[in-house]
């Protein structure tokens, strides 16, 4: 079932790493079908290739794509009938618009798209809810470790490793937006007893912004 996924495109939720062995017939029929004029023409030894019809081979073209889109769509139902429930919504939400981006996006250093060798298979494992392997089967809190815990515990840090990187993210899109004085975590003054704010407002000592910038 894991290499059925994974031979999916990756906006139906897959890494787009097909099987050849189950690709290669349906493959060599399109070719088949697209070059068929240009073969004739061949066969039949003619100098001029004004004849081939464009809007015969675009039509064609169009009418397989359709055909690989259903199969590819009848494949997705053909394994989720042998997904678990939560296997099943991982899926689905692999598939959702731009779930995939980051498979897609260039590897830029600068940006921090650039994964070594681990966290790309700690990330395709999470993307599946795979078991990754060499896991601990407890977290330092106490409670029993997987990879929803792991995401969500506070002592493991994953939480604010995310923050981190939206407020760095953002803080660069403003930079490169031409603001000025772009801040990270910058310190706000600290409020007196007798000013009133909103009930969810942090008025602790130290308080301090995610990003700060000027236009």
């Amino acid at each position: 079932v894991e290499r059925d996924i994974i031979s999916l495109p990756t906006r139906l939720g897959g890494l787009g790493i097909y099987d050849p062995t189950k690709t290669a017939d349906r493959e060599y029929k399109c070719s088949r079908e697209i070059t068929k004029q240009l073969v004739d023409f061949i066969l039949k030894q003619q100098s001029s290739l004004e004849e081939i019809s464009n809007i015969q081979i675009t039509k064609v073209k169009q009418d397989l794509k359709n055909e690989k889109a259903k199969a590819l769509l009848d494949q997705v139902d053909s394994i989720k009938k042998n997904l678990s429930p939560k296997s099943k919504k991982c899926l689905a939400i692999a598939a959702e618009k731009g779930a995939s981006s980051w498979l897609t996006a260039l590897p830029l250093q600068e940006l921090r798209y650039n994964l070594n060798q681990q966290e790309f298979r700690i990330a395709i494992m999470v993307r599946y809810d795979w078991t990754i392997p060499d896991m601990p089967s407890f977290c330092g809190c106490g409670l029993k470790n997987n990879i929803d815990h792991a995401l969500a515990c506070k002592k493991g840090g994953y939480p604010i490793l995310r923050h981190n990187a939206i407020r760095d993210t953002a803080a660069l899109i403003m930079r490169e937006a031409g603001c000025i004085d772009v801040q990270i975590e910058p310190g706000l003054q600290d409020c007196s007893n007798n000013t009133s704010f909103h009930q969810h407002t942090n008025v602790q000592a130290g308080a301090r912004l995610d990003v700060s910038a000027r236009g």
